[in-house]
């Protein structure tokens, strides 16, 4: 069975997969515990990724070219060789032209962490409290 590990985008946490068929919610990196060599094809049929090994076995990555809040879904190969590979599709639907990139983490494939703006108009607000009472405490000019 090929293995899959499911990487969030928003989070970065990932889920190990031992199915054949994995449904997407939310923009991920998906990791593939194939090399190059060991990919058939792959295939775009509607917005699923179906991707054929060499040895006959089938995933399909259902959602895989769908958008989440604007933000796609990346595929990356993880040879045995501890090999990271970047992959690049074709246009159209069907059998799709593949390029690959190597890359060392799949980290900067990552989202930026959501900075928590819960606390920005607390903070804002204290910084002006604390510069008026600077500025504001203070007696005019002696003449």
């Amino acid at each position: 069975m090929i293995s899959l590990k499911v990487v969030s985008k928003r989070s970065g946490d990932g889920t190990p997969v031992s199915v054949n068929e994995v449904f997407l919610k939310e923009a991920a990196v998906v990791r593939v515990g194939l090399s190059r060599e060991q990919v058939k094809g792959m295939r775009r049929v509607g917005n699923d990724l179906v991707i054929t090994s060499i040895s006959g076995e089938v995933v399909t990555i259902r959602e895989f070219f769908s958008s989440f809040d604007g933000h796609k879904s990346d595929l990356v190969l993880d040879d045995e060789k501890g090999g990271l590979w970047l992959t690049g599709f074709g246009e159209g639907q069907g059998e799709l032209a593949l390029s690959y990139s190597g890359i060392d983490a799949i980290e900067p494939l990552l989202l930026e962490q959501d900075f928590n703006f819960g606390v920005l108009p607390w903070l804002l607000g204290g910084g002006l409290a604390a510069a008026g009472a600077a500025g504001g405490g203070g007696g005019g000019c002696g003449d």
